[in-house]
């Protein structure tokens, strides 16, 4: 989890920033369990080498650190809750494709189908049930990070400047997780 792996202190540590009081940091997590979603994908591993199509239910965790704003919150936690579920939403029951993987290439055909294929493999799949994403490849890792920076354009097109720190933790199972941790640098736009 996000929050027993890195902990607050983690998170926190070096911000810079102190929020209301003297050495004062928040932050707000919505926890393993409260965002889900089932999905298929794949891994490839190079120009013929796939392992094959399989789903997971997972779960999705984040911390969300910044200064304190009216009415004495980061941010609502419902209004975070939503922000998540609008981003995670369009993966539910979908096969998740890699659309910039050297080795895959992946076509739209007509009849809303589409084509992914190696060099001896090749799938079809009606277009409907898949997400093509903008990764070179379907990883916990990959789909934190992408989850993660979807969601931050999102609060911060919302709430302005309110993004110190993001963690974002993609659970494939109970046990097996990835993360994802963006901290805002010196001098980068808030816009």
């Amino acid at each position: 989890m996000v929050r027993a792996q890195l902990g607050f202190p983690h998170l926190l540590r070096g911000s810079g920033k102190k929020g209301v009081g003297l050495g004062e940091d928040f932050a707000i997590r919505i926890g393993r369990g409260t965002v889900q979603f089932s999905a298929a994908h794949f891994l490839v591993f190079g120009p013929d080498s796939a392992e094959a199509i399989h789903g997971h239910d997972f779960t999705v965790e984040v911390v969300v650190a910044g200064n304190l704003r009216e009415p004495g919150w980061v941010m609502d936690f419902l209004v975070l809750h939503r922000l998540i579920r609008e981003v995670v939403e369009p993966f539910d029951h979908k096969l998740l494709l890699p659309a910039k993987n050297s080795w895959l290439r992946v076509e739209i055909l007509e009849h809303d189908v589409i084509r992914a294929s190696l060099e001896k493999w090749t799938w079809q799949f009606p277009a409907a049930n898949c997400v093509l994403l903008p990764l070179c490849n379907v990883t916990a890792e990959l789909l934190a990070r992408h989850i993660g920076a979807n969601l931050k354009d999102r609060i911060e097109a919302q709430f302005p400047e309110s993004v110190e720190r993001l963690a974002v933790e993609v659970f494939e199972t109970p046990h097996y997780s990835a993360q994802w941790i963006y901290s805002r640098q010196d001098g980068e736009s808030r816009c």
